[in-house]
């Protein structure tokens, strides 16, 4: 793979802000992204073209519902 990978943070308007793998930050407009595209997707940039990675996401979604679910069980 000679693309990145990135994690849409948020939206601001027609911009979208995304984080690195290095936590560093940085917008894209959101024209590039698919238009299904949301906050806390993986997203793939490579050869000028973007896409959701689907399992990516996936995984990330549950390890915060994981990590949510040990917390409250602790507090709980």
């Amino acid at each position: 793979m000679n693309g990145i990978l990135v994690i849409i943070d948020r939206f601001e308007g027609e911009i979208a802000v995304c984080e690195k793998s290095d936590r560093s930050m940085f917008s894209i407009p959101r024209s590039v992204l698919p238009p299904e595209a949301h906050e806390g997707d993986v997203v793939l940039i490579e050869n000028q073209t973007t896409r959701i990675d689907r399992a990516a996401t996936f995984a990330r979604k549950k390890a915060a519902e994981e990590k949510l679910r040990q917390v409250m069980k602790q507090n709980g």
